[in-house]
Formats: structure tokens, C-alpha cells, sequence
């Protein structure tokens, strides 16, 4: 409310002011703004008050005296402190009936600590939950609070560190041993099988490798590692030869001249060398001509299902290019024809069964079954590819005489006589 002047005229009475009653309600309106702002009749209007011409070196103050309660900060409810800018009333405090607590204002209402135990204080940022006790120092009244019990702990040794068993028990501990703790020891002892053990005296120890004989150390200080390299000529491990020196009976040995040389194998008149990188074998065979022993060989092949009647080329590549037949074995009856290369059995497929191949026709041997069986050709029939190096193995055709769909297996079994 803006302030209410009394008109009291140009002249004592002149008539002219304010009559008395509109003059005395001015007065009246003006002492209960006065009196609201003070704290009374139930305000929840601020006034800044401020104290001037304070001595020097001290802070002003306001001073009624002989007046009981002379300035009032008490507000009814919470809700009406709310309802009060803290902007507006920056700096000023408040006490709140409804709470019993008290108030300032610094961009909002903020609530004071107060020793009401029937009024703790919920959102309270609390710098020394952790250090001091767990939980919230408002919550000091509630299970939830229990202060660190550091009582009875007895100070340890030097270098010993405090430690927990996570259950509320301290106890001074050794650093050595793991465990993490700054500057212990990694291991306390290295042990070496058929040696002393290599103690630790110190925290700060050190453990010396020395390089042996026939062997190098060396260390990285960027990736903190050690390597040991073996520098033995002749003998085990590391970068030795395997076999320094290769003794041929009426040969001169070949020596390796360094941990880096290579024997060479060189394959003779006869022989095939061939290696395999992935299961680090070497194969020596013979090829075929000077040095090859013939060897009696049994390969069995198996055609697709065939029906009744039907007909089905199949191949043996285990007999060589040039064998002794011995024997010809069927699972099934059926007609069996060998032939020397593709294109003669190519030729050969209308001939009638019954019907004897024409001379010079590539007809190795013909078996006729009518059940499974083994014929023994004796004597022995010579057989051959003819068409090298293009074809390596012996065409065969064979025709299913079962009456019913089979698959049909043969095995032969001769004498190979040459390799492909």
C-alpha cells in the first residue's frame, strides 16, 4: 500500500482538509502496514530492514529496546514460504511455524539443519557420508546411519597398510605377498628346481638375470618384456642345427657351415621328392623305370545306384598304367568290361552281351556274373593305358544284371607294374 497523507488544509481551520474520521482511517491504514510489516496481524510480507551508520569496524545491527519479540520473521505455513520469491528476498531468513525450522533464501528456500529429531531433513548433500559413517548424517535416528568404528585398531609396522574383511574389522597387514598394495613384492621367492631359492631381502629388491652360456637376454622397457634367445651352434634347442653333420655309408658327409643352412634333397633317376609345408613332410617314391618294384595292389570302386539293365563307367587308379590282372570281384550279378582307354569303352557301349569285341577294339577282359562272385583270371592278363599322359587310370564299365536298382562295387586286384 502507498503511503496515505492527512490533508490538513491551507489555514487552521479553514475547512478545507480532510474531515476527521477520513483523516484518522488514513493514520490508521498507515500504522497497520507498519505493524503488518513487522510481523504482525498474520503477514506473509517481507520488510528489508537496515540498520545504518553502524561504528566502524563492526557490523550494523537492529536494536528495539525494552519491546518483547520487536522484529518477527515467523510465517504460518510452508506453503506460504513457497509462495515467496527467494529472488526477491535474497538473503533474508524465515522461521516457519508449521516446521518449526528456519529458512534463508539464496535461489530458493532452503531449509537450516535443526535438532527436532521428529523433523530430519531428506535431501541434504553430506560431503563426509563417506569418510566418517555410511548413510546420511540426517539420517543419524535410522538403521540406515552407523558410524566407522575405527576404535581399538592398533597401529601396525612400518610399511604395513590397513585392511578389511569387508565385515567391519581392521587390522594392519604386511605389503609383501600380492594383494596389490603399492611397492610389495611381486613374488617373495623364485624358486628354481634342483637350485636355491631366490629370496626377496627387501621391497625394493631386485631380481639380476644372467644370460648363460649359449643363450642372450634381452629387454624391452616399452612393452615390458624379456626375451631369451639361444645362440648353441650343434647342439639342442633355440637356433642349433637339428643334425650338424649327414653321414652317407661310401658318401663324404654333408656338415652344415651355419645355424642358417639348408640341406638340399635332390631326387635321383626313378624317384619323385614331394613336401608338404602344412605337415612339414617330406615324401621320396619311386616314379616309374630304374629302381621301381612292382607290388600287388587291390582298389575297390563303387558305381552311382543304377536300375536293372542300366550301365555305369567307373575308374581304378591305384593298379597303374601297367598291370597283371589276378582277379576281378562283383557284389552283385552284373557285366564287368576293361578297357585301355576312354574311347575304346566310349566305342564299346552298343556291343550285345554274348557278343565277342572285334580285334584291336581296346577290350582288355569282359566278366559276365549272375550273382556276386569272384573270378580268378589264370593265367594272369596283361593290361595297360594306352593313352599318356592324358589318361592315368583304367576305364571300366559295368552293367547292372541284379534285377533290381543297386549300386554296383568292384575290386580289383593285380600286379602294378608301372606308376602314372
Amino acid at each position: 500500500m502507498a503511503k496515505q497523507t492527512v490533508d490538513i488544509g491551507q489555514a487552521p481551520n479553514d475547512g478545507t482538509g480532510d474531515p476527521l474520521r477520513i483523516a484518522m482511517d488514513k493514520i490508521n491504514d498507515n500504522m497497520n502496514e507498519i505493524y503488518r510489516s513487522i510481523g504482525g496481524l498474520g503477514s506473509t510480507t517481507l520488510l528489508n530492514m537496515v540498520a545504518t551508520n553502524a561504528p566502524s569496524g563492526t557490523a550494523p545491527t537492529l536494536s528495539v529496546q525494552n519491546v518483547w519479540n520487536p522484529i518477527s520473521f515467523k510465517i504460518d505455513t510452508e506453503a506460504e514460504l513457497w509462495a515467496l520469491s527467494p529472488g526477491a528476498y535474497h538473503g533474508c531468513i524465515a522461521h516457519v511455524h508449521e516446521t518449526g525450522a528456519m529458512y534463508y533464501a539464496h535461489q530458493k528456500w532452503n531449509k537450516m539443519l535443526s535438532d527436532n529429531a521428529n523433523n530430519d531433513i531428506g535431501d541434504y548433500d553430506d560431503s563426509l557420508s563417506n569418510l566418517a559413517y555410511t548413510g546420511m548424517l540426517t539420517d543419524a535416528n535410522n538403521s540406515g546411519f552407523d558410524l566407522l568404528d575405527l576404535d581399538g585398531i592398533v597401529d601396525g609396522t612400518s610399511n604395513q597398510v590397513l585392511s578389511t574383511d569387508g565385515s567391519g574389522t581392521f587390522t594392519f597387514v604386511d605389503q609383501t605377498g600380492g594383494g596389490g598394495a603399492a611397492g610389495a613384492n611381486t613374488f617373495g621367492t623364485i624358486s628354481v628346481a634342483g637350485s636355491l631359492d631366490v629370496v626377496a631381502d627387501s621391497l625394493t629388491d631386485n631380481l639380476t638375470l644372467i644370460a648363460g652360456s649359449g643363450m642372450t637376454i634381452s629387454a624391452n622397457s616399452v612393452s615390458d618384456s624379456i626375451t631369451f634367445t639361444s645362440t648353441a651352434v650343434g647342439g639342442a634347442g633355440g637356433a642349433a642345427n637339428t643334425f650338424s653333420t649327414i653321414a652317407v655309408a661310401g658318401q663324404t658327409s654333408v656338415v652344415a657351415d651355419s645355424t642358417a643352412d639348408t640341406l638340399n634333397l635332390a631326387a635321383g633317376t626313378g624317384i619323385a621328392i614331394t613336401t608338404n609345408a602344412a605337415t612339414d613332410e617330406v615324401t621320396i617314391a619311386a616314379s616309374g623305370g630304374a629302381g621301381f618294384t612292382p607290388s600287388r595292389i587291390s582298389q575297390t570302386v563303387s558305381s552311382a545306384s543304377i536300375a536293372d539293365d542300366a550301365e555305369a563307367d567307373i575308374a581304378f587308379a591305384n593298379l597303374g598304367v601297367s598291370y597283371c590282372l589276378y582277379s576281378v570281384q562283383t557284389d552283385y550279378a552284373s557285366r564287368v568290361r576293361i578297357y585301355k582307354d576312354a574311347a575304346s569303352r566310349t566305342a564299346d557301349q552298343s556291343r550285345p552281351q554274348g557278343t565277342d569285341p572285334t580285334e584291336g577294339s581296346g577290350v582288355i577282359a569282359e566278366f559276365i556274373t549272375s550273382s556276386a562272385n569272384t573270378f580268378v583270371t589264370t593265367p594272369a592278363i596283361f593290361g595297360f593305358v594306352d593313352n599318356r599322359p592324358t589318361e592315368t587310370e583304367i576305364p571300366v564299365r559295368v552293367t547292372n544284371l541284379s534285377g533290381s536298382t543297386y549300386p554296383i562295387t568292384i575290386t580289383l586286384t593285380g600286379l602294378k607294374l608301372e606308376s602314372a
